[in-house]
């Protein structure tokens, strides 16, 4: 029998006429229980299709083996590449606690590009040498719309924050992002990793917003 926790999320909070609840489709989760025992990415390959119109990815918590980005690209699912061309951009903030901020110098523009998306701040994660502490974590969101399409391209947008350090100096950052994937083919896979090393903890759920 199902109990709150599995079911707190499927809830339809639109009105009579239809519009906008978020539905949980599915959720990944990677448990911190050890610094080296990690995993390569996190895959959404089923759930993605014609039932929704704009799919909403929930990141929480996650964080590297070292001091990496967090990436994301998709796919059609007859082309398991991930590597569809895309083109990008990114707005960053800081705040460190030594009193300094600003706007960032990471991120785009990327043009046409079939890189995976950088989407978040640089962060340190776990494992060893020393520099390499546990700092903190990163969450937010990404969106992305109308991936079934066969007419128009596929746009997303995110916002992201983490915690990191530059030598002893921490700090907070915001990413804003946003980009599109120039196919009219439908999306059906999206995949989520560190541009180098494992995903050494978190979890990202997948939700669909009702039509």
């Amino acid at each position: 029998m199902a109990d709150y926790k599995d079911i707190k999320y499927n809830v339809d909070y639109g009105d009579t006429a239809g519009a906008g609840g978020l539905i949980k489709i599915t959720s990944i989760h990677q448990a911190m229980t050890d610094s080296d025992d990690g995993v390569s990415s996190f895959d959404f390959t089923t759930g993605i299709d014609d039932t929704y119109d704009v799919y909403y990815f929930e990141v929480a918590g996650v964080i590297p083996h070292g001091t990496n980005q967090f990436q994301f690209q998709v796919d059609t699912g007859t082309n398991t590449n991930y590597n569809i061309t895309n083109t990008s951009m990114v707005l960053s903030w800081y705040h460190g606690h030594d009193g300094a901020a600003g706007p960032g110098g990471h991120g785009g523009p990327n043009e046409n590009t079939t890189n995976f998306c950088t989407f978040t701040p640089p962060q340190k994660g776990s494992g060893s040498p020393g520099d390499f502490q546990t700092r903190g974590t990163q969450g937010g969101y990404l969106y992305l719309f109308n991936p079934s399409s066969t007419t128009f391209e596929k746009h997303w947008l995110s916002k992201m924050s983490g915690t990191g350090a530059a030598g002893a100096t921490q700090y907070v950052e915001v990413y804003e992002s946003a980009g599109y994937f120039q196919t009219t083919t439908p999306l059906t896979r999206v995949r989520f990793k560190y541009n180098t090393g494992e995903i050494d903890g978190g979890r990202i759920t997948m939700f669909g917003l009702s039509k």
